[in-house]
């Protein structure tokens, strides 16, 4: 047995999902809760326990505990896997890849020198000056211990030493990015002195490299300095607080994004937890790709200066290409520049800034007004031509429409001089927009529904299987999805009635099917919604009424496919008419007439 069926066999979907979400019964083998990846008023979230799998009717996700996992921690499978498998006392080593040794190594001497960095801080003589400097910040015990910030004391090897001590060898520490080459090249030092050190983590809560703050005392090299790139640090890929700040991402359905490291750590100061910062460098798409793991919702809070105008305006762009929400906060004059300030003068100043986000284009608007005298013919060309830029992005006409008129007014030039101003972007998405159609005709969702309740009740019992598909016909699936879907059950039934020991249920079999070929993937939802849906129907029913509840969705889906087929054949024999094709409209006549 694999690491991943024996998880499953030791674990409960239900106590699963229970670690991170209250789920209420909603049947013999069924709980119900507010789905934790949508906003909802009225649950439609369900967990099926005697299928395994999880099913939302509102946003439509759906999988089992590992796709669960998955979604609510922002991993890939083999995360997930250890993550359940620690869950379940299951040795997952042998199922995963084993290239992850050297990331192990590197991992555990981060782990190593965090905890190093930590204890000198509050419990060394040399540490003093580091912890008045901390107090000083508002860097309380609470997050000290939380963030487990530490001190790297003025001492050239004392961090080599100590872990040279641990077993590792000259080339492990090299790479981890904490020692550094001696400039005679001869030994090791350590790379960070007289530092307050904040460990940087990635999703999973290890830590992988470290801000080190120069502290007031000592002004030499620049105020923040960061571990360089390694192995298990990419700076593209790593957001400073994410580990801490999913949950509350996920709860807000929103998250702050601000520029420094210290910002993070005084945001929780004041209770405001759903923030992540870029650690200095400019906001990337895999950063971007992180977040859209937890949320479609984004607001920006970058310093007021012009570099921090430039770094947000560019993140704004790249975030809005990627559709996610984008909002502003803006800082009040007397915050001071960025969100850590706020918080050393008042927790309240931050609080309030972040529960009043402001438009993409306000923020725009007042920047570029910001202490410019508008008499100014000058300043008039300056403004007029930023913010036409910016509103040429935007494709909704009237939101369009809305900011012309406010740029008229702040410029006093009518709409329709600045409309023919509007840079090539803006008349591209005028045009597209204009020239939407709408996506093609889908199969109706009643119908939809009905193929997915047939399908789940072959699940409930080999009885209604059996009957099900002695009835069913492949000329009943009009839709290519479910046809696929029908396809794939039947040759598992079939396989299945011919084995004498069935290891695991039709469902597990079917599920398993569909999950060794990634093109199939589409159909989970199908089949996942056919099994939870006729769990509510058929719970309460005897066999017998089971039996006529299949039936007559059946003959649905079988007069679906007849009305279908007939208006196909009346559309080719309009067309044949039309073309004067004697000979055809005879037969497509004569199948119309056998058609009843």
């Amino acid at each position: 047995m694999d690491a991943k069926d024996e998880i499953k066999q030791k674990l409960d979907i239900a106590d699963v999902v229970s670690d991170y979400i209250q789920l209420k019964p909603a049947g013999t083998h069924s709980k119900k809760a507010r789905c934790p990846f949508h906003e909802e008023k009225t649950p439609s979230f369900n967990v099926s326990q005697d299928k395994q799998i999880f099913k939302c009717f509102g946003c439509g996700s759906g999988g089992d505990m590992f796709d669960f996992v998955m979604r609510m921690e922002g991993v890939d499978f083999v995360e997930a896997l250890e993550i359940l498998g620690k869950k379940a006392g299951v040795d997952v080593s042998r199922s995963v890849p084993q290239s992850g040794g050297e990331n192990k190594t590197l991992k555990a001497i981060h782990a190593l020198a965090c905890a190093f960095y930590h204890k000198i801080l509050l419990e060394s003589d040399s540490a003093a000056y580091a912890r008045s400097y901390s107090e000083s910040r508002g860097l309380n015990g609470d997050l000290l211990e939380d963030f487990q910030i530490g001190y790297a004391p003025d001492d050239w090897t004392m961090l080599y030493d100590f872990l040279k001590k641990k077993g590792y060898s000259d080339s492990q520490l090299n790479l981890s990015g904490l020692v550094q080459v001696k400039k005679n090249g001869i030994g090791y030092i350590d790379k960070f002195r007289n530092r307050l050190m904040i460990p940087i983590r990635d999703t999973h809560g290890d830590v992988v490299a470290f801000t080190a703050r120069a502290l007031a005392k000592d002004e030499q090299g620049p105020k923040y300095m960061n571990s360089p790139e390694t192995p298990i640090y990419k700076k593209r890929s790593i957001l400073f607080g994410l580990d801490k700040a999913k949950t509350a991402i996920k709860e807000k359905r929103c998250a702050v994004i601000v520029e420094g490291n210290m910002d993070v750590v005084a945001s929780h100061k004041a209770g405001v937890k759903n923030v992540v910062a870029s650690s200095g460098t400019a906001l990337t798409e895999d950063h971007l790709n992180l977040l859209k793991r937890f949320t479609s919702k984004l607001l920006f809070s970058f310093d007021q200066d012009s570099a921090g105008f430039a770094a947000a305006r560019k993140g704004i762009h790249l975030a809005h290409s990627m559709d996610f929400d984008v909002s502003v906060v803006i800082l009040p004059k007397e915050a001071g520049k960025d969100p850590d300030d706020a918080v050393q003068k008042d927790p309240k100043l931050w609080q309030n800034a972040v529960n009043s986000p402001i438009p993409i284009m306000e923020y725009f608007f007042t920047r570029a007004l910001q202490g410019r005298d508008m008499s100014d013919v000058r300043n008039k060309k300056i403004v007029a031509k930023f913010l036409l830029q910016e509103i040429s992005t935007i494709a909704n006409g009237v939101e369009r429409e809305h900011w012309l008129n406010k740029l008229s007014e702040s410029v006093g030039t009518e709409s329709s001089v600045l409309r023919g101003m509007l840079p090539e972007a803006g008349k591209e998405a005028e045009s597209k927009t204009e020239k939407f159609t709408g996506a093609k005709p889908e199969q109706s969702p009643k119908i939809r529904k009905t193929s997915a309740l047939v399908f789940g009740m072959c699940f409930h019992s080999d009885e209604l299987a059996k009957k099900a598909f002695s009835e069913l016909k492949e000329s009943h699936f009009t839709d290519e999805r479910a046809l696929a879907l029908y396809r794939i059950m039947h040759e598992v039934y079939n396989k299945t009635q011919s084995e004498v020991n069935k290891k695991s249920s039709f469902f597990t079999r079917v599920r398993d099917e569909i999950a060794q070929n990634p093109d199939n993937y589409g159909l989970l939802e199908l089949l996942d919604s056919g099994a939870v849906l006729s769990e509510r129907i058929l719970e309460s029913l005897e066999s017998a009424e089971a039996e006529k509840e299949l039936i007559k969705h059946i003959r649905l889906l079988e007069a679906d496919a007849k009305n279908q087929t007939k208006t196909k054949l009346t559309n080719e024999l309009k067309e044949a008419e039309a073309q004067g094709s004697s000979g055809l409209v005879t037969q497509l006549l004569k199948k119309i007439q056998e058609m009843g």
